[in-house]
């Protein structure tokens, strides 16, 4: 003879048996996964006087590269005027022009210098594999 619960369907058991809502670990995980009003707008105002701040930079690196070409063609245009024995002349130009070359010469030094870095001594060539043959064989 079988029981009163033996005799009645799996499925009544299994719908009286779950929990109808979430728990508070899954609810409090839902809440904290989502930043706050406060956060998002700080780090917006962040990001847009980060974006002023390189801009910025960005101008008035060029502005002084013009300036110091300006410079130094104020310097050539008075070449007509200058005598060749005027040492100071020649020292200003000089320094001109050897500003200029450094302005330009040293960030593609600095790229050259960490390409050396992280392709042959780095430890990581993991992440930066040799090419293959074959693709060598295309580039060229």
């Amino acid at each position: 003879m079988k029981s009163e619960a033996e005799r009645q369907p799996a499925s009544i058991f299994r719908n009286s048996l779950t929990i109808g809502q979430k728990s508070t670990a899954e609810n409090n995980t839902l809440r904290s996964d989502e930043p706050s009003t406060f956060l998002r707008i700080v780090r917006h105002v962040v990001r847009v006087v980060l974006f002023i701040f390189v801009l910025g930079c960005l101008v008035l690196s060029k502005l002084s590269f013009v300036g110091m070409a300006q410079r130094f063609n104020d310097t050539t245009s008075n070449s007509a005027t200058a005598d060749d024995s005027d040492i100071r002349w020649m020292v200003t130009r000089a320094a001109n022009f050897w500003r200029i070359l450094i302005a330009l010469i040293v960030p593609n030094v600095f790229s050259f210098v960490r390409c050396v870095w992280c392709g042959l001594i780095s430890r990581t060539r993991k992440n930066y594999p040799w090419p293959s043959k074959s693709a060598i064989l295309a580039v060229s």
